[in-house]
């Protein structure tokens, strides 16, 4: 017996739970500045380590300044050695006998083509000789009506 009051084990154990639970929340609105700061402490480190990730970068980007510029200067020579060496394959095949004949080939049918062409022009213009010249002379007439207006 303490103080008149007998307590059973429930109670006992309710009161010392009880008293757990109100310790737990007081630690914890204790450590909340603590816990705040080591937040904060945490992303400051991280934005660190981000800015210096990225300052790493700028230094090797400025360190490799040199070998891009090689690569870029090697790049441009070799797309024209690549247009020379074309170039070249192109002439010596026209040279040899047959790319000789395959030019002359080509050339007589281009040749062809535009005779093909002359022709139809001049075909055309016979046939339509009256067309032309009944439409010179109706624009002459309209030339000379608004004149007058």
């Amino acid at each position: 017996r303490t103080h008149g009051h007998t307590r059973t084990r429930a109670e006992i154990k309710e009161v010392v739970e009880e008293k757990q639970r109100m310790r737990r929340a007081l630690s914890s609105l204790v450590r909340q500045g603590e816990i705040k700061a080591l937040r904060a402490w945490r992303e400051m480190v991280q934005a660190a380590a981000a800015t210096r990730q990225a300052m790493m970068k700028v230094a090797q980007s400025i360190r490799m300044r040199g070998a891009r510029t090689m690569r870029n200067a090697w790049t441009a020579m070799a797309v024209e050695m690549g247009s020379a060496r074309r170039a070249a394959a192109g002439a010596l095949k026209k040279m040899s006998p047959e790319g000789r004949r395959l030019s002359a080939g080509l050339n007589a049918w281009k040749a062809m083509g535009e005779e093909k062409q002359r022709m139809r022009r001049a075909l055309s213009s016979l046939v339509r000789a009256g067309e032309t010249k009944a439409l010179r002379a109706w624009r002459a007439q309209v030339v000379h009506h608004s004149g007058q207006l």
